[in-house]
């Protein structure tokens, strides 16, 4: 068990560490700034945060509409008898596949891009409304009075508390302070990326056989769209 497991214990620690109980409104936005850190440092840390969502394509109809809370897509699945898996590639390659898909008769999509704010594109456009499913990686949800805890709260709560309070010794102008506190929250963040790490890959290095290298499933349909 953790030192405290509540967003009220960890308000408070962060207000002592400062000898600052008048700066208790401040610790929010500290708190939300030490995990947006995280979470765009820790790699692993994105891959604990796996999230689907189902819906159905609109025939005709070159995107779908991303999740409230999304931050990276994986990939997207058509949920058809025949199910295919939608790769994400860049916005150059996306147009190819628009132009030389629709020239090849293919039917359903085959690849997706962002395409800005909440909207992800896809080619080419699907000619019915099939169902899919979009795996993906979620933003944080920030804790706070109405999220009194959370999971990297109970796994490392010196990174929440020390991220805090060193933009907490920024904000009071305490340089000395900042640098100390930023140095015990890089270490304890650092640390929580080895042990997702380890949690992730069973404790030892990632290892990929050469010879189990993955078709391209772009050209694939291409050159063969039944």
């Amino acid at each position: 068990m953790s030192m405290f497991e509540s967003y009220e214990e960890l308000s408070l620690e962060v207000t002592d560490l400062l000898a600052r109980g008048d700066l208790e409104a401040k610790v929010p936005l500290w708190l939300q700034l030490t995990e947006s850190d995280m979470q765009k440092k820790l790699r692993d840390f994105r891959e604990t945060l796996l999230e689907t969502t189902g819906a159905t394509f609109v025939a005709g109809q070159d995107f779908v509409t991303l999740p409230t809370g999304f931050r990276e897509a994986l990939f997207l699945r058509i949920d058809t008898s025949q199910e295919r898996r939608l790769s994400i590639v860049s916005a150059d390659k996306l147009i190819d596949v628009r132009v030389n898909g629709r020239n090849a008769g293919i039917d359903h999509p085959i690849a997706a891009a962002y395409g800005g704010e909440l909207k992800l594109l896809i080619a080419p456009a699907p000619t019915s409304a099939d169902p899919y499913t979009l795996f993906y990686h979620g933003r944080l949800a920030n804790i706070d009075q109405s999220k009194t805890t959370s999971q990297v709260l109970r796994d490392t709560p010196e990174a929440l508390l020390y991220g805090a309070a060193y933009h907490g010794a920024n904000f009071v102008r305490n340089w000395e302070l900042a640098d100390r506190f930023n140095q015990i929250y890089t270490d304890a963040r650092t640390t929580y990326g080895a042990f997702l790490f380890r949690a992730r890959t069973s404790g030892g290095d990632i290892r990929v056989r050469p010879d189990q290298i993955p078709n391209d499933a772009y050209s694939r349909e291409l050159t063969s769209p039944n």
